[in-house]
């Protein structure tokens, strides 16, 4: 059974106890990571309505996280109408191209639940969501990653669980609008921009071999590079690597800095593949 993403932590717990206790072979699964929805469970039409793209059709293309204008209309004395007073044509919303009462007032932040993984496992929730479809590899892996992690730490020894904040560091790097909790402790109510991801992700080239005794990539790169940076490789076999560089060659020389058209040779243990896609990651400001 999939579970309403409205419902609470409390309200769930009463549903899985009750399944146990009536001996039913169902199970519970519940979202745990990623983009909140601002209809209930989903069931939005505002896509539909202006695109022909149906949210209900796994097709949203997420018109709620666009930057809006709530537009007034005013009587002879320049009071702004009550809204119970309002026709259709009264009340207007439409795309702003200037800065009047412009907000994303229908796009709520980002799920995480990273911090209550041991409340989520001794609610007796069978399974787990994370949000995957239209994300990018290093998003998908990322948060796959801190998630198992967390989980399996906590199922080997409870007692001596300790949250570790770098999980929530890991998944700041990553897209995402803001956390919150969504319906799981209270009613969310904080409104989110666009990407609040703490890193810009630049392409700066692709990989052209991977030399396995060795363990050394050669780069092609068309932006410079340097010891110390921090890049993300993507591929469809290779899947997504992070790795901070600390060694780099050109012609079997060492170097501190490669600059744009160059191919560099970087020591890295992970498997790379030819054409593997590589980026740079740069904190944003």
């Amino acid at each position: 059974a999939i579970l309403s993403r409205e419902l609470s932590l409390e309200e769930i717990k009463e549903i899985t106890n009750k399944l146990k206790q009536s001996d039913s072979s169902i199970e519970t699964e519940v979202f745990i990571h990623g983009a909140m929805c601002m209809a209930i469970s989903g069931r939005c039409f505002l896509s539909y309505g202006l695109y022909g793209r149906s949210a209900n059709c796994g097709d949203c293309l997420q018109p709620c996280r666009k930057e809006w204008k709530l537009s007034f209309e005013e009587d002879e004395n320049d009071d702004v109408i009550n809204f119970s007073d309002c026709d259709d044509e009264s009340f207007i919303i439409s795309n702003s191209y200037d800065d009047s009462y412009r907000t994303n007032f229908f796009s709520p932040k980002d799920m995480a639940l990273i911090e209550h993984i041991p409340e989520l496992i001794d609610a007796g929730i069978d399974s787990f969501k994370i949000e995957g479809r239209a994300r990018s590899p290093d998003y998908v892996a990322t948060a796959v990653k801190v998630y198992r992690e967390a989980i399996d730490l906590y199922q080997e020894d409870p007692e001596n669980y300790q949250y570790d904040p770098k999980w929530m560091e890991e998944l700041m790097k990553v897209f995402n609008r803001g956390y919150d909790t969504g319906f799981y402790f209270n009613v969310p109510y904080e409104i989110s921009e666009n990407n609040q991801s703490e890193f810009i992700k630049k392409d700066i080239g692709k990989v052209v071999n991977y030399y396995n005794k060795i363990r050394v990539a050669e780069l092609k790169i068309w932006d410079d590079l340097a010891i110390g940076d921090e890049i993300m490789v993507q591929g469809p076999t290779t899947g997504s690597i992070t790795h901070v560089i600390d060694s780099m060659q050109i012609d079997g020389k060492a170097i501190e800095k490669a600059e744009k058209g160059s191919n560099v040779a970087i020591a890295i243990d992970e498997k790379l593949r030819e054409s593997d896609f590589v980026y740079k990651l740069i904190p944003r400001e």
